[in-house]
């Protein structure tokens, strides 16, 4: 590993790390936090790549979790590792050919109704926010249909590049959720003391990406202008 690529992996493992503990939202249902560390995963992860996304996302959110919420940390690593890893691959080793125009528009459109749908449901049934089933069902209507509309407006932007940049994001966001959801089945499995009630946390966590991708999407515009990022010759990546 050269300098330069030690040194990226340094710089945004601590960006990850201080981007996840400086404003720590609790979360009672599951003793998890709300965060503002993937937009930080998400920058790394689209600027240079798997490696750097998924190291820096994994060890810098992990480091964090150790401080405070251990026993989250062991998911942390893998499940931050992953996101990273996914965002940098598909939005930096995958060419958004415009032939691939429709089926990146077919998965924005699944991905968003899927996710819009899924936190419909679990608002509705496991996060009654007014007390009252009608206010409950607006509210949550509401917060779905933005939610799923936004995923497939980004999706069907002409901007090639930032489409794709989107679609990548979501995809290791959901990669995020689902791995938070899975692990705290395990802890609520394996210590029922705790208390864990996971499904109680996707809404957050989808929250959670969407704000990291509202963070990020800038930040790549920033930076790139500032600092280039070095092409790979081996990157199919388009320009």
């Amino acid at each position: 590993m050269d300098l330069a690529k030690l040194t990226k992996l340094s710089i945004f493992t601590a960006l990850v790390f201080v981007a996840t503990t400086l404003i720590r939202i609790p979360i009672p249902a599951t003793g998890g936090y709300f965060n503002f560390g993937d937009g930080i995963i998400f920058a790394a992860a689209l600027l240079y790549g798997p490696l750097v996304g998924g190291f820096a996302g994994g060890v810098g959110a992990a480091i964090a979790d150790a401080i405070g919420f251990p026993i989250f940390a062991p998911g942390t690593l893998l499940i931050k590792l992953c996101e990273g890893a996914v965002a940098g691959y598909v939005g930096t080793r995958i060419r958004p050919k415009m032939h691939a125009v429709a089926l990146w528009r077919a998965l924005s459109v699944i991905l968003g109704l899927g996710l819009g749908a899924a936190t419909y449901y679990i608002g509705i049934n496991y996060l009654a926010a007014f007390g009252n089933a009608l206010l409950d069902q607006a509210a949550w209507a509401i917060v779905a249909l933005f939610l799923g509309g936004f995923i497939v407006y980004a999706g069907f932007k002409p901007q090639t590049e930032t489409s794709w940049q989107t679609t990548a994001m979501v995809l290791g966001g959901v990669v995020m959720v689902a791995g938070y959801f899975l692990y705290e089945n395990l802890l609520a499995l394996l210590l029922p003391g705790l208390g864990i009630f996971a499904v109680a946390e996707i809404p957050a966590n989808i929250g959670q990406m969407l704000v990291g991708l509202t963070i990020a999407l800038p930040m790549l515009r920033v930076v790139k202008k500032a600092l280039p990022p070095k092409q790979n010759p081996k990157s199919r990546t388009q320009k």
